[in-house]
């Protein structure tokens, strides 16, 4: 036979797999530690006694499922049909990624968010684990129901082991932390707990979002527009449903803050997990390139309010000096303490000689 001679043509199917690597191994045993001691910290933190409240009362997570587990899997089917509408094995497959995100329940990151942003700690907490209890129900309800419809040919894993783990990541942590709370109230170590709260919470969102997408970059060679516009929109999506509804609920600012961070921060490494073991390599990951998305996508509008959040505290703390503690009024110059509204009333007064009570000096003046 000679060299570069063709012996042979035809078609022949072929399907690349991506190269074992041991650092997204690495990346999510790091992850599990330390959001295993942010949860601690929270249950330092949290105010039992608005948690108690909150489960005597429990409109705020009933809003949050309501829009977790019926707003957001309706939302991503949605958004899937409106961005690949097409009937090829690729859109669908896509359009399944786009929808097992919106099935996920509430990741742990959202509760740091709503901490830096101000909200409710107490109430997305007890969103959070309420969220990951009801997943064993509600997760299993929508992929069977509405995922045959986008993928008839796929035989459906529900990951039930690695939502057990996320069930025990929360509540082991963040219940020690709790126990901490009651048996040591107002000591040093649960002051320092709370001090220690939200440089834990920065340290560990920022860990995620660079380490995992070093982790993650081959995702980035499935990226397009649609993906650009899917991973923006369905976080962007959920935060204003759930503000919405938390507001038609008559709820007050932190916890508006807690239900709709809840709503569009979501534990997308259970879509991941599903895909994975449903669909078969290499289609499984690229089917992950819309969660991974999300991922990455999902702190952007957050990182955004936290900067408004953040201006608008220092420019306040900035212009309060120049405001009397009292009065609220600004200080004249040279009189320390003293508002210009203060001065007047003082003025009049003295002009009468006395107080307004003085009945003899009013009748004088009169006569």
């Amino acid at each position: 036979m000679k060299v570069n001679e063709t012996v042979a043509e035809g078609e022949m199917a072929m399907t690349v797999k991506l190269k074992s690597d041991n650092l997204i191994t690495i990346y999510t045993y790091v992850v599990g530690v330390t959001t295993a001691v942010v949860y601690f910290l929270m249950g330092m933190t949290i105010d039992l006694q608005v948690v108690k409240g909150i489960a005597k009362r429990p409109v705020g997570p009933a809003v949050g499922i309501f829009c977790q587990y019926i707003m957001m899997p309706l939302i991503s089917f949605g958004l899937g049909l409106a961005l690949y509408s097409g009937d090829s094995f690729e859109e669908r497959l896509m359009r399944l990624g786009m929808f097992l995100s919106g099935c996920c329940p509430g990741g742990g990151a959202s509760n740091m968010w709503t901490h830096l942003l101000g909200g409710s700690l107490d109430l997305s907490c007890m969103m959070t684990c309420v969220s990951t209890f009801v997943s064993f129900a509600s997760v299993p309800l929508w992929v069977l129901t509405l995922g045959p419809v986008i993928m008839s040919d796929a035989d459906f894993v529900i990951p039930y082991i690695d939502i057990t783990i996320t069930v025990i990541s929360l509540i082991i942590p963040c219940g020690v932390g709790i126990l901490l709370q009651a048996k040591f109230p107002g000591s040093k170590m649960v002051r320092f707990c709370s001090k220690m709260m939200s440089p834990f919470c920065a340290m560990n969102l920022i860990l995620i979002f660079t380490f995992g997408t070093y982790c993650y970059l081959y995702i980035f060679t499935l990226f397009d527009w649609r993906t650009l516009v899917a991973g923006i929109a369905l976080p962007t999506l959920g935060y204003t449903a759930g503000s919405i509804f938390a507001a038609l609920f008559r709820m007050d600012t932190a916890r508006i803050i807690a239900v709709g961070v809840e709503t569009g921060v979501q534990n997308y490494t259970i879509a991941l997990v599903i895909l994975i073991l449903t669909v078969s390599s290499p289609a499984g990951e690229i089917a992950t390139a819309l969660p991974g998305a999300f991922m990455l996508f999902t702190p952007l509008p957050l990182l955004i309010l936290l900067f408004i959040r953040k201006s608008y505290l220092w420019y306040r703390n900035r212009h309060s000096d120049k405001l009397s503690p009292s009065t609220g009024l600004k200080d004249v110059p040279g009189k320390t303490g003293v508002s210009k509204g203060v001065a007047h009333h003082q003025s009049d007064v003295e002009k009468k000689g006395s107080g307004i009570d003085n009945l003899a000096a009013e009748l004088s003046d009169k006569v």
